[in-house]
């Protein structure tokens, strides 16, 4: 296989040994969500009944079960078409599909809740700072071509409220580390993020006037 890296936070992408196609999206929307709801269900496998409720309940499709193989195929053969054996990630069994990345193959959202649960673990603190770290660097954007599923916005405000949560625990430990600029610069992504957040604001503010105490300390 090729190092392919699909990008689901922020702009849909996927890059393939460092090159970036995002036209996937333009040809198949519908297919991009169906491929998105998989990959969000981290391996587990999801029934054709499920699928048609998220992808078709509201389209009134005549033959949903026929739509779905359709789209299925186009899907994979537009990712083989990117880089080979690539369609070979939706995996079909006994009624149900799911997505699984073969070898070579990264999906930044998978990686991110890869990044929190790993948090989970008792880690030394600078331990914690490199997942931490590596999670925001991640979390490009909301998740994007959602639009397609039923439950779209329930799938983008739920990786939303994880993306918020972890960089609310980050700050507390760059907090207690008395790391200022670092709060700083996880502040400002996490506005760009979600503008709204006074959280961000407050504790940006905190870290500027720590630093300029601290500045005048050392004038001093």
């Amino acid at each position: 296989m090729n190092a392919v890296s699909i990008q689901l936070l922020g702009d849909f992408s996927i890059t393939v040994n460092g090159e970036r196609h995002d036209y996937l999206a333009a040809k198949s929307r519908k297919g991009v969500s169906l491929m998105i709801y998989l990959i969000l269900q981290q391996g587990k496998p999801v029934s054709t009944q499920r699928l048609i409720r998220e992808m078709w309940s509201r389209d009134g499709a005549a033959n949903p079960e026929s739509a779905l193989k359709t789209m299925v195929s186009r899907l994979r053969a537009h990712l083989n078409a990117l880089s080979d054996g690539l369609g070979g990630c939706i995996q079909s069994s006994q009624g149900s599909y799911r997505w699984q990345c073969l070898e070579g193959v990264r999906v930044d959202a998978l990686d991110f809740l890869d990044s929190l649960q790993s948090l989970k673990r008792d880690l030394p603190v600078e331990e914690q700072l490199e997942k931490y770290r590596r999670a925001q660097a991640l979390y490009q954007g909301d998740l994007s071509q959602t639009d397609g599923m039923v439950n779209g916005v329930i799938y983008l405000n739920w990786m939303h409220r994880e993306y918020l949560e972890t960089m609310y625990h980050y700050i507390h430990l760059l907090r207690q580390t008395g790391s200022h600029r670092e709060i700083q610069h996880v502040c400002d992504q996490a506005l760009k993020i979600d503008r709204t957040d006074e959280f961000f604001r407050v504790e940006r503010a905190k870290a500027s006037a720590a630093m300029s105490r601290s500045a005048l300390a050392t004038k001093a």
